[in-house]
Formats: structure tokens, sequence, C-alpha cells
């Protein structure tokens, strides 16, 4: 059976296929409108018959850009991503992508619309003068969500390459991030001693955890003999302010992590003090309650009702500001751990598997700048090695000067 031909009908040239489709069985002639002459026909048919060869053909689809991020937000966006990333990629999608590409068709969305989109959504941006939600990063979000949409697509069969392939990636400056040192540590703990959020704030600057992590244990999570955590959850809190408590979902994020003495005790001394608490309401502490909790308000069938994730950021915010760190935020709590951390010899891996990273690239990717003193160590030790050498043999020879 012939596999492919040139056609020509009026004034325009078509490559046509002859395909089986994979859904019926039933064999199909595929017509692609080609721009040009003959020539430009016979390289496209050359083209498309290649593609088949290879088994990277792929029919051509109806479904538009707006019907197939609607399924890809439903099959795989909401089952596999945290709650907070789905609902940020859903209303990426739906407030900018689909009024603007929504009408493309999945098979027919190049590169070049793409790069427009982006363009555009650059020069909203640049009007809204950094103060809307069009900064940058935003924009980087949208070609992310994008490109991880399509290459679901690829991975289908219903698009042959992906077209966010073929744009310029979106660049976005760092978020700098703001670390204590040692010494201002203690100043903003002494400021934080007399806050209700002190032992929180003191477990999130002692163990680098997230605060999604530290606002969902539960006192079954701790262990105040061997000092140690095991996290396993995370709270999260969405747009229309309900709380979602999910299990993590990868093996390196459900990890323990060890405290150091400090914090153990610190942990052991809020127990103590809640279960006095407890104790005046009447009420029985069990290690399924959370460990940060609201004891003031009426209580969820599971026990105490949670912390609020904004309120906590709010605090911190406040405390920072009074304690002479404005600009500090709260995930910088986590930046300043690791910040310590690396300027006192820690390994990149150990600390890599404490935050909860998926591979040491991820920490190096974020946290290799802030190693300066490691970075001296090497520049020190480089040193020693020409200093061996004996003084008289480091630089230039006198006699070659001038």
């Amino acid at each position: 059976m012939r596999r492919g031909s040139m056609q020509k009908k009026g004034n325009r040239f078509y490559a046509v296929i002859s395909t089986t489709d994979p859904t019926t069985g039933k064999r199909r002639r595929q017509w692609t409108s080609v721009e040009g002459g003959r020539k430009d026909a016979e390289r496209k048919l050359t083209e498309l018959l290649s593609s088949l060869d290879k088994g990277s053909y792929t029919l051509p689809h109806r479904t538009t850009i707006a019907k197939y991020l609607e399924r890809w937000l439903a099959d795989y966006a909401r089952p596999n991503l945290a709650p907070r990333t789905a609902e940020g990629y859903e209303f990426i999608v739906r407030r900018h992508i689909v009024p603007a590409l929504g009408s493309v068709k999945l098979t027919q969305l190049t590169p070049a619309q793409i790069q427009h989109y982006l363009g555009q959504k650059r020069s909203e941006g640049s009007r809204l003068d950094g103060k809307g939600t069009l900064s940058a990063r935003t924009i980087r979000h949208h070609y992310m969500v994008l490109h991880k949409a399509l290459q679901t697509a690829v991975k289908m069969g219903l698009i042959s390459r992906n077209p966010t392939d073929g744009v310029d990636t979106p660049t976005c400056e760092r978020t700098e991030m703001h670390t204590l040192d040692a010494f201002d540590l203690d100043r903003f703990l002494d400021a934080a001693r007399g806050s209700p959020y002190y032992p929180l704030f003191f477990l999130l600057l002692t163990s680098g955890m997230r605060r999604s992590e530290v606002l969902a244990l539960r006192w079954q999570d701790v262990d105040l003999i061997l000092g140690r955590i095991h996290v396993t959850r995370a709270l999260h809190s969405l747009r229309d302010g309900s709380i979602v408590i999910r299990d993590c979902k990868t093996q390196r994020s459900r990890r323990t992590v060890h405290l150091p003495g400090p914090a153990t005790m610190a942990l052991r001394e809020y127990r103590h003090r809640q279960e006095r608490l407890y104790a005046e309401l009447g009420q029985d502490m069990k290690d399924s309650h959370l460990v940060f909790c609201r004891l003031d308000v009426d209580w969820t069938p599971e026990g105490p009702r949670c912390l609020l994730p904004n309120s906590v950021t709010h605090a911190w915010v406040k405390l920072a500001r009074s304690a002479g760190f404005p600009g500090l935020r709260l995930h910088d709590a986590r930046h300043t751990h690791v910040s310590l951390l690396m300027n006192n010899g820690a390994r990149l891996e150990d600390i890599a598997a404490r935050l909860g990273h998926s591979t040491i690239s991820t920490t190096v990717d974020i946290y290799g700048h802030l190693s300066d003193q490691s970075r001296k160590e090497v520049a020190d030790k480089f040193g020693e090695i020409l200093n061996r050498r004996g003084a008289g043999n480091v630089g230039v020879p006198s006699e070659e000067i001038g």
C-alpha cells in the first residue's frame, strides 16, 4: 500500500501520508497543507515519512490548548503536586495562558507564538512597574508551567516535540537572601523570647525545616529522648482559606531531622507548658495532636486547630522589624540555618539530606554562593601548597620584571 504522496488542490500543495488510527485500527489519509510549491511539498512529504519510520509522527489532533490544559490540571497537576503549587499552576493557566493561547490547537502551537506570549507578558509587567503580579519571576513561572504541560503531551504522544524547547527561557534575578550570622542569631532569639511563637521560630532556625513541615508536626513525630523529628507531612493554606495537610510525596522530603541539644530542650519545655494548658482546659494531650496549635478556639474532631501559616509569617515579620532586621523573611530562617552550617564545615550532601532536597545539585544551585568561609579556606589551602615551595620560589623572578 502506498504510504504517501504529494497532491495539489487549486493553487495549494499538500503532503499526504497514510497512517493507522491507534484507537480504531483504521487506515487514514492525513493531509498536511504546505506553504510554497511542489518542491516544498516533496520535502515536507519526505520529512513526514521519516518521522513515521522513526515512530515520532503523531496524528493531527483537534484538541485546543485550553481543553488540553484543563485535562492536564485535573490528571497531572492536582494529583501529583503540592496543593499550593497546583493552585498556582491553575491560576496561571486560567488567568493568563488560556486567554492568550487557549484557542490554538495543541498540535499547531509554535515556539514563535510562545515567544510572543512571553514578550507580551513582559510588556505588561513593565507597565505595572514591578507592582503587579507580572514580575520577571512570574513570567518565568508561566514558561515553566507551559513547558511541564507540553512535556506531558509529548510523553502521551499527542505532539512530537515540545515547542517551548525552541523558546529563550525567561531569566530573572535570584531573590536576595537575608541571613543571620551567629551574633545576629543570638540577637534575634533574645528578641523573640517574649513571643508566643518563640518555640516555633527557634525550631525553624535550628532545624532548617520549612514552615509547612513545622506546622504539620504532631507530637508522635517528635522524639524528645533521642532529639529528632520525623518529617512526614506538610500543611498548606489555599486561596479560599481552606487548610490542607498532606503526606510528603518524595522519599527525600520524608526524612529524619536530628536536633541540636538546645532545640530539644526548648521543645521539652514547650511540651511541659502545653501539658499544663491542656490540664487547665480539662483536656488530654494526645500524640496525634499538633505540636504548634491553637488551644483558645473550638477544637476539630482531630484535636486543636492548626496555626494559620500567614499568621505565623506576619508574627515573624513584625518581630524581625522590632529586632532591627527589616526585610528578614520567614523563609530566611532556612537560609540562615544552611549558611551557618556551610560556614562551619558541614558537607553539602549532609545539608541536602537535612533540607529534604531531591539532589545535591539543588542545594548547590540555591546555596552555593553562601559559603564565603569555605571558599576562603580553599584559597588558604592552595596558599599552603605554594608556601611549601618556599617564599623565594613564589612570584615572578626579579630579572624578568621590566
